[in-house]
């Protein structure tokens, strides 16, 4: 990694692109799962879903326009290859909310293998009120029980415990997986102190 002048950078953190390659190594690394409808296989039970959607996208040129959605309404995603979940660290995702939604309804995250699920359920949090523009949601992965680590399909569960029995929907782009940002406290190696110093805690 490049040198930093310590009396007049801090370094912050670094990642590692190797030679010739277009983007970082695993420092930072992200498994798109839709971005423009041609990376993982989304399909949906109950709800319509049009993933191919030319309107509000917030990343790229299409976004999946979720329309009026019920209790246990499910969007799913479908990679071609098994994933290792020990490779990531968070699931990310991006609504947009087309009306107000009701309190009693939620939105459930699960990962399977093939049809057989290998976590629990986790409840996104979700500003409800939220309906001018995206909102971006990061769940870590270790918020899941898994019973393996291995998956393939990420599922999408609308649930409604009262209030209206639909909800008119969302829409949901640029989802990934990612990989933590490799951090580097601050060490200041040129301190000088002058005059009447008091404090507290470790110097270093």
């Amino acid at each position: 990694k490049p040198s930093i002048d310590p009396a007049t950078q801090i370094e912050l953190t670094y990642v590692l692109i190797p030679a010739g390659a277009t983007v970082p190594d695993l420092d930072i690394y992200e498994e798109l799962i839709y971005d423009e409808n041609i990376e993982w296989t989304g399909s949906s039970s109950g709800v319509v879903v049009d993933f191919a959607c030319l309107t509000n996208p917030y990343h790229g040129l299409t976004t999946i326009d979720v329309g009026t959605i019920g209790n246990n309404d499910t969007i799913s995603f479908t990679s071609a290859s098994i994933i290792d979940r020990t490779d990531f660290q968070n699931f990310i995702f991006n609504i947009r909310l087309k009306a107000l939604m009701p309190s009693q309804h939620r939105l459930y995250i699960r990962f399977y293998n093939g049809t057989t699920a290998v976590t629990n359920e986790v409840q996104s949090t979700i500003n409800k009120s939220a309906i001018t523009g995206y909102q971006n949601i990061s769940l870590e992965l270790s918020s899941f029980t898994w019973a393996t680590s291995s998956f393939d399909t990420i599922v999408f569960r609308y649930n409604r415990s009262g209030g209206a029995t639909t909800y008119s929907g969302f829409y949901l782009d640029y989802i990934k997986l990612q990989t933590s940002v490799t951090t580097v406290l601050p060490i200041n190696t040129g301190i000088e102190l002058i005059g009447d110093v008091t404090g507290v805690g470790t110097t270093g």
